[in-house]
C-alpha cells in the first residue's frame, strides 16, 4: 500500500465550499455595511438640508408682513432682504419668492428676492423638491394678505415616501 501525501479529491472539494460559504457570508456583511453606511449618510444630508432650509425661510418669515400664494409656491413681502455677495441681511423691503422650478431634468426649491432698490438675485435652494406651500393660504390671489400669526410651510420632496417636511412658524409680534 502507498500511503498519501496529498488532499483527495473529496477533501479538497469540501474545502472550496467552505471556503465559498465563507467568502459568501462575508460578502454580505460588507453590502450590509454599504447599505447601512448609504441610508445613514443620505439621512444626515437629508437632515443638514431640512436645516438650512428651515433657517433660510425663518429668516425670510420673521422679517416678512404679508403673503401671496402663486401657481408653484409662495411670495413674501418682507422688511429685509440678503445681500446677494454677502448674504448679509439689509434692512431695506423687498419680495422673496420661494417656488418649485424645473431645471434640466430636475426640479428645483428656487427663492428669488427683489429688492427695494431693483437689486434681483435667485438662489437654488434644494433639489428634489416636488412642491412647496403655505397654510392657511387662501386660494390664488393678486392681491396680498396679512401674515396669520401661526401658519406652516410645507415642503415635499419628489420621490419619497416619507411625509413633507413642515416647518411651523408662530410669529408673536404684528406689523
Amino acid at each position: 500500500m502507498r500511503v498519501s501525501r496529498g488532499l483527495t479529491l473529496i477533501e479538497l472539494l469540501a474545502a472550496l465550499v467552505i471556503v465559498a460559504m465563507l467568502m459568501t457570508a462575508t460578502l454580505c456583511v460588507v453590502t450590509n455595511l454599504c447599505r447601512a453606511e448609504a441610508v445613514s449618510e443620505r439621512s444626515s444630508r437629508r437632515a443638514a438640508l431640512v436645516d438650512r432650509l428651515h433657517r433660510l425661510l425663518a429668516h425670510d418669515i420673521v422679517h416678512a408682513d404679508q403673503y401671496r400664494l402663486t401657481t408653484d409656491g409662495f411670495a413674501l413681502r418682507s422688511r429685509a432682504a440678503l445681500d446677494s455677495e454677502t448674504m448679509q441681511l439689509r434692512h431695506r423691503r423687498c419680495m422673496v419668492g420661494y417656488e418649485v422650478s424645473r431645471i434640466g431634468t430636475r426640479n428645483w426649491l428656487l427663492r428669488s428676492q427683489r429688492s427695494s432698490d431693483g437689486m434681483v438675485f435667485k438662489e437654488l435652494v434644494c433639489s428634489g423638491v416636488r412642491a412647496v406651500g403655505l397654510e392657511p393660504g387662501v386660494g390664488l390671489s393678486e392681491k396680498w394678505k396679512a401674515l396669520p400669526t401661526t401658519f406652516v410651510v410645507t415642503v415635499a420632496f419628489k420621490g419619497e415616501d416619507s411625509e413633507p417636511e413642515e416647518f411651523r412658524f408662530h410669529k408673536s409680534w404684528s406689523p
